[in-house]
């Protein structure tokens, strides 16, 4: 779903539908969100927030590129409690956004 410059409304649709599926034994395993505009717009807490729910919930997820999506400190600061817990993901793209990450992640 890169590359299409999806956020508000839509975003949060899209991501509700992943979180659904996600939790409710899916099999979505990889998830290529880079090049959009998720951390854009009137609507874009509530989609961090909902992508903050797929990283926290979805155990079946192992790759997520959430790359150059326009997301802010504390759109990643969220990414990153929702994160804390998560032992399933082995790969996270966050290029681009102004996420840092240190040698643990």
């Amino acid at each position: 779903v890169s590359y299409n410059m999806l956020q508000g409304d839509a975003a949060a649709a899209l991501l509700e539908g992943v979180l659904v599926c996600g939790t409710s034994s899916g099999q979505l395993s990889q998830l290529d969100l880079g090049w959009n505009c998720l951390g854009q717009g009137p609507q874009k807490g509530r989609v961090v927030q909902l992508l903050g729910s797929v990283l926290s919930s979805c155990d079946g997820l192992v790759h997520l590129d959430v790359s150059f999506n326009s997301l802010d400190p504390q759109d990643c600061r969220c990414l990153a409690e929702n994160l804390a817990e998560n032992r399933t993901l082995w790969g996270l793209h966050v290029d681009g956004n102004a996420a840092v990450l240190d040698a643990d992640g």
